[in-house]
């Protein structure tokens, strides 16, 4: 497997709370340099690093329910939608850990069919 070949396969990932337009921006800077394959964003940016990395052949990720999976169904539903619409081509959802420890495992199955039927 050759240097560039790997790259496509990576994630680059701006995810900190606090990070900043400029952060995203340069975390794009990153992934057009190295010729990543992925950007993973929180959703408020999805649109800033779709356009920030356009042309470079990566795919914009976004998390849903990060990082714990206490949302709703409906409301990671929702999210995932607005990432998709803004850019996003993959999507990564946090499952409701809390309810999976529970036995709920039929509430887990509907939450992650809720943002698969939603994209």
């Amino acid at each position: 497997m050759t240097r560039a070949e790997l790259a496509r396969l990576i994630d680059h990932s701006v995810l900190k709370p606090e990070a900043t337009e400029h952060d995203v921006r340069a975390g794009a800077d990153v992934v057009r340099t190295l010729q990543i394959g992925f950007y993973c964003v929180q959703p408020f940016w999805v649109k800033l690093a779709a356009e920030a990395i356009e042309g470079a052949g990566a795919r914009v990720v976004s998390v849903i329910g990060f990082p714990h999976g206490c949302d709703n169904a409906e409301v990671k539903a929702r999210a995932a939608a607005i990432a998709v619409a803004d850019g996003a081509r993959e999507i990564d959802m946090v499952m409701n850990f809390g309810a999976l420890k529970s036995g709920q495992a039929a509430m887990v199955v509907g939450d992650i069919e809720a943002v698969v039927c939603a994209v």
